[in-house]
């Protein structure tokens, strides 16, 4: 019996752990757990998740934080600067018609500071848009105030956004361009309205802020299903009817519409977005040699 239970009787080995998971290759893990030791392969796992993390966190934060701040701040300073057109007494189609100048902004400054070729047709939409916002503007009236340089100070900030976005998608992923602009977007817009005296909205204020947030997304949503159901070169066109839509309503609630040559403005503005369309379809974005 004594040499049964000391494990050496005939034909009944002593039983050992296998080399495995739990046995002899795991004893000394095993005892340094008990020890309360760190253990070399937890620490190495341990350290790749901390890799990870660190690289989830260099991937929010991107490689040119300035780039991305700059970014922020422009698009809020276009904010301001669309809000205070309207403040200034402008009527809803001079605004928007100004700041459909953007595209043209972009234009000039994707061949001045990220030094593409921009194509023959490329800049004669701009000019041809270029001369709307002139009729729009009427320097040579004296009509140039501070009020009709709010939308086209709006439109230059986004444009410079739009040159700010483009480079950054060369190097930083999107959720760091994201996540930029969502942080910092709120609180910037947040200072300015302390600045201007913040008052908590009520009464009537309120639910048209409600109403416009409403229209707002139902807005974004139609244009997420439209972009989902047909190319963006068959969608895009259709931007260029808020122009139109917001003439309406101009004339039809506020009692504001285009007068006289105002309107030759906004044909033009309108048709030079419509040329770079149609040009770029039929293939006339070859670059300017030089």
């Amino acid at each position: 019996r004594h040499r049964h239970h000391q494990g050496r009787c005939p034909g009944h080995e002593a039983e050992q752990d296998p080399p495995g998971p739990g046995g002899e290759a795991d004893a000394p893990r095993r005892d340094a757990g008990r020890r309360g030791e760190p253990d070399a392969g937890g620490i190495a796992v341990h350290a790749d998740h901390a890799d990870r993390a660190g690289d989830d966190v260099g991937d929010a934060i991107g490689q040119h934080p300035a780039l991305h701040a700059l970014r922020v701040v422009l698009s809020v300073l276009g904010v301001q600067a669309f809000t205070q057109a309207f403040a200034a007494g402008m009527a809803p189609w001079h605004v928007v018609a100004l700041v459909m100048t953007s595209p043209f902004f972009v234009l000039i400054g994707a061949a001045v500071f990220l030094r593409e070729r921009v194509a023959a047709n490329r800049w004669l939409a701009a000019l041809i848009g270029f001369s709307g916002a002139m009729i729009l503007l009427r320097p040579w009236e004296g009509a140039l105030t501070l009020a009709t340089l709010y939308p086209v100070a709006a439109a230059i900030c986004w444009g410079g956004a739009s040159l700010i976005t483009k480079r950054l998608t060369a190097t930083e992923p999107q959720a760091a361009i994201t996540l930029w602009l969502l942080l910092l977007l709120t609180p910037i817009n947040g200072l300015f309205s302390l600045h201007a005296g913040f008052e908590l909205p009520s009464g009537a204020i309120l639910g048209l802020l409600i109403l416009g947030g409403a229209v707002m997304y139902a807005a974004q949503h139609c244009l997420t299903l439209a972009y989902a159901s047909a190319d963006a070169g068959f969608v895009q066109p259709f931007d260029d009817l808020k122009l139109f839509s917001n003439i309406a309503v101009s004339w039809l609630v506020l009692g504001y519409a285009p007068e006289g040559a105002y309107w030759l403005g906004v044909v033009l503005i309108l048709a030079g977005s419509m040329y770079l369309l149609w040009s770029e379809r039929q293939g006339q974005n070859q670059p300017i040699a030089g």
